[in-house]
């Protein structure tokens, strides 16, 4: 058995965070010694779903923005804790921990993992790119693996350069496949209680998404303004948390949206909000391959979606969703008036989103998957 620290910077109910949760859960299960290490932010929720054998350390120096003093000191932290622990892997996820975790690795880490599931230098300011670019090109020598969450982010690091081939792997980001097949819709007395109103005769958009800039909702309520002149009975649903809340309820309140748009929180029930949806979307500016575009899927609802990598490996473009450029948040206005206005095609779209092989995605295969490509770099370095 292997000992295997991942390193994350934040811990909260986020796409990454959920993935490397499964992922030290299946790994203590598995026999293996695990040890997560996470930053300054952290939701006691989701950390209190890890495997009581997991040990963890909280680095409090951690942050996500760049800190040039705080990230030395947090570099200083873990090398303190690899260097003590020893590990015969080191997995870190997200962009900040990603090139901190892997500089520590060098002076106490094993073989060391890097889960890409977003890249940092995609679709920002030429300042922000250059410098991701520049790190990660620099920490490539010492990376032996990278596991992206889709083929789209595979395509693009090796586009920008990022590591050789042949140490990439697409290792799609698990969960509880069942779960969202299988979910009954939320009814209208528990949407009653949740909102204070009824759902009954309303058309419902529903966002799995956290509340933070880069998934765009404060732009998306501009969108769901201009669908509602055609269509007043449309209701968007926001299934997260964030930072971001109070901005975007005054935006709600500026656009008179009150009464349709609805900031619900986290819920440990989403898989039946989107089973209750008419149409599913997500305007995210930068994502890996979001969670919550297989959920939807999953689910059987038509997509709307800006156009991320990997997103029509599992959106059909014209057949179970449509998918728009990433840069233009407005062109979702055409495609959700579309399929609001048309329940035969939101019935054909949600029947072709059924039917998709989604078992890839499988909690247990992405365990597996971790498994083999952990057990050939530990072989490799053995030889």
């Amino acid at each position: 058995m292997a000992k295997i620290i991942h390193v994350i910077t934040r811990m909260i109910r986020g796409g990454a965070d959920e993935n490397t949760l499964l992922s030290c859960n299946a790994q203590a299960e598995n026999g293996h010694d695990v040890v997560l290490i996470y930053g300054d932010e952290v939701d006691h929720g989701i950390l209190s779903l890890l495997d009581i054998r997991v040990r963890r350390h909280q680095v409090k120096t951690m942050i996500r923005n760049i800190d040039l003093v705080r990230d030395a000191r947090s570099i200083i932290s873990l090398i303190r804790i690899l260097f003590r622990e020893r590990p015969d892997i080191v997995h870190t996820h997200t962009s900040k921990a990603g090139i901190l975790g892997r500089v520590a690795a060098l002076f106490g880490g094993g073989r060391v993992v890097h889960g890409v599931h977003i890249l940092p230098f995609l679709n920002v300011k030429w300042s922000e790119r250059s410098l991701y670019l520049f790190l990660e090109r620099l920490l490539a020598p010492i990376t032996h693996a990278y596991i992206n969450v889709s083929d789209g982010m595979m395509k693009e690091g090796l586009r920008y350069r990022v590591g050789a081939a042949r140490k990439h792997h697409v290792v799609p980001s698990g969960m509880d496949v069942a779960k969202f097949r299988e979910a009954a819709p939320i009814d209208d007395d528990e949407a009653l209680r949740t909102l204070g109103t009824s759902l009954a005769g309303s058309k419902i958009i529903c966002m799995v998404a956290a509340l933070e800039p880069r998934k765009r909702i404060f732009e998306f309520l501009d969108v769901l303004a201009e669908v509602r002149r055609t269509s007043p009975e449309t209701c968007l649903i926001v299934l997260g948390e964030g930072h971001d809340r109070s901005r975007l309820q005054q935006r709600i309140d500026a656009l008179g949206l009150n009464k349709s748009a609805f900031l619900v929180g986290f819920r440990a029930d989403v898989e039946r909000w989107i089973a209750r949806a008419d149409v599913c979307v997500l305007a995210s500016e930068r994502e890996g391959l979001p969670r919550a575009i297989i959920q939807y899927v999953l689910g059987g609802r038509p997509v709307v979606s800006t156009d991320l990598p990997g997103v029509d490996a599992v959106v059909g473009d014209g057949e179970s969703g449509y998918l728009v450029p990433v840069a233009n948040v407005a062109a979702m206005i055409s495609p959700l008036v579309t399929l609001l206005s048309d329940e035969d095609l939101r019935a054909s779209f949600a029947r072709r989103a059924a039917m998709r092989d989604l078992s890839r995605w499988s909690s247990a295969n992405m365990a597996s998957e971790l498994e083999t490509i952990y057990s050939n770099l530990l072989k490799s370095s053995v030889a």
